[in-house]
């Protein structure tokens, strides 16, 4: 109708990425390779380096690593400061 009611259309690449990302994202705590994303992803090693390469300017790999300092820098920022009054500045 026109009327913007229907879901985006992602187009192939965009999809591959929210795949990979929504894949690695949810398995930071293993060991990922690109092989492993690549199976996740139904396509081969080399489509996958090549997507990367021409879509985001990096190899799976990095993409890997980006995503778990992403993460972790998220969850330093969601650690609570100390207040002034928590501080041990006895020396002790």
């Amino acid at each position: 109708n026109g009327t913007g009611d229907a879901a985006p259309v992602l187009l192939p690449h965009e999809a591959l990425f929210r795949q990979c990302r929504a894949f690695v994202l949810g398995n930071l705590h293993r060991e990922l390779g690109p092989a492993e994303l690549a199976d996740h992803a139904a396509v081969s090693v080399r489509n996958l380096q090549r997507f990367f390469r021409d879509e985001l300017d990096l190899t799976p790999a990095a993409f890997i690593v980006q995503l778990r300092l992403e993460a972790a820098a998220g969850r330093l920022r969601q650690l609570s400061r100390p207040s002034i009054g928590e501080l041990d500045c006895s020396g002790r």
